[in-house]
């Protein structure tokens, strides 16, 4: 009995082992993806299309709720109006190839995290995507809900004092292309 126990330490201890060895070869023979930052304004190209941030707008919740009231559907109310916000980014997409695959599912990296769209929300917003009018050249608005709950006090003070940093994200390996976002409106103002 006590040699099956010895005999199973001693396997635990080798995977243990193993498992390390693993992870340490992994991490120093990899290699970090090649970041491409374009400002906004600036085209990057991903997928055989173009996309160019053109405008973007911070919301209150409860303002882009009252301005946008088709939209309230979308308006989760757990969620007090005072603890989110919404970034609207406005995309200007062109072709660049004939094949190519229109992906709205863009997410937005900020502070220490990543967002992704309601699919839902950013088809209602755009009702050429599904009317099959949509042409190169067209822009896309697609919305970013951006919560209270998971930032620090200082963060979300940063979101509504406007020196928060935005970037959108195309692609993540080899190549992250981060698209700035560097000129946002406050609708209304600053956003408290």
């Amino acid at each position: 009995m006590k040699r099956k126990k010895v005999l199973i330490l001693i396997g635990i201890l080798l995977a243990v082992t193993g498992l390390g060895l693993r992870i340490w070869y992994v991490n120093t023979h990899t290699y970090s993806p090649e970041i491409r930052e374009v400002p906004q304004g600036q085209t990057a190209e991903y997928c055989g299309l173009s996309y160019t941030i053109v405008n973007a707008e911070m919301w209150n919740s409860s303002d882009f709720y009252t301005q946008h009231p088709e939209l309230t559907d979308y308006q989760n109310p757990n969620i007090p109006a005072d603890e989110m916000k919404l970034l609207v980014v406005e995309y200007q997409i062109g072709k660049v190839q004939e094949a190519n695959k229109l992906d709205l599912y863009i997410p937005i990296q900020y502070a220490h995290l990543f967002n992704g769209t309601d699919p839902f929300m950013t088809q209602d917003m755009n009702p050429s995507l599904s009317d099959g009018n949509f042409q190169s050249g067209d822009t896309v608005v697609i919305p970013y809900e951006i919560y209270k709950v998971n930032l620090s006090e200082a963060q979300w003070e940063d979101v509504g004092d406007g020196r928060m940093e935005y970037e959108t994200v195309l692609g993540t390996y080899p190549v992250k292309t981060e698209m700035k976002i560097q000129d946002i409106r406050y609708e209304g103002g600053k956003v408290q």
